[in-house]
């Protein structure tokens, strides 16, 4: 049964029970009655339908809503972080981003994983080229400090008293991120205090246009 054979008999079955209605009574056919209870379902199925599709419609919305407000907050983070030239990490922050400016603008960084190596310490981590350009000849500055054995000097955590710089050899795609590997010599990860990274980036490629 079609849409419009549904229509037609819910108009006949309205006018029908408007007859009944003025004589006292309805007497329907065998067939009729029939036809009538198939309407009704069809129409109670379809009434359900149109329920359903409204709780989608209002779960998707829902969601549509939660990104933006997702993206949105994503946003106002970079934002704030992104005034700052430098990123700082505890070693136990791991897949947390944090935004740098360079010259060129604005890169992110984000701590995989710290590990114990030889006498020091191995850090994974991944640079995110936010500009439009790639980018190469980049220099990771490291500045870390190391946690005291003496408990009465706590304030020893957050000193930078160990520099080093790095030089990332693979090129910083743009739009994407580029993995990294630095060893701090001389400190394990348990004595780790804080962990400072700067971006200094020397050389952009650009693509040429065609005319």
């Amino acid at each position: 049964m079609n849409r419009r054979d549904i229509l037609m008999l819910t108009s006949l079955a309205i006018a029908l029970m408007c007859v009944g209605a003025l004589a006292g009574r309805i007497v329907f056919p065998e067939a009729d009655a029939e036809a009538l209870r198939e309407v009704s379902m069809e129409i109670a199925r379809a009434r359900a339908d149109g329920r359903k599709a409204s709780a989608d419609i209002a779960s998707l919305r829902e969601q549509v809503a939660a990104q933006r407000r997702t993206i949105i907050s994503h946003a106002i983070t970079l934002n704030e972080l992104g005034r700052s030239d430098a990123a700082e990490f505890a070693p136990t922050e791991l897949d947390v981003f944090q935004a740098v400016k360079t010259q060129l603008g604005l890169f992110l960084l984000l701590l995989d994983d710290v590990q114990p190596l030889a006498n020091g310490t191995r850090i994974s981590l991944r640079i995110g080229n936010l500009t439009s350009a790639d980018v190469g000849d980049t220099t990771l500055e490291v500045a870390w400090s190391e946690k005291s054995d003496d408990e009465s000097a706590p304030s020893s955590a957050f000193q930078f008293t160990n520099r080093k710089d790095f030089q990332i050899a693979t090129q910083l795609r743009t739009a994407a991120w580029t993995s990294a590997n630095v060893t701090l010599p001389g400190v394990a990860p348990d004595k780790l205090g804080l962990l400072e990274f700067r971006l200094n980036v020397n050389r952009v490629s650009l693509m040429r246009r065609k005319d």
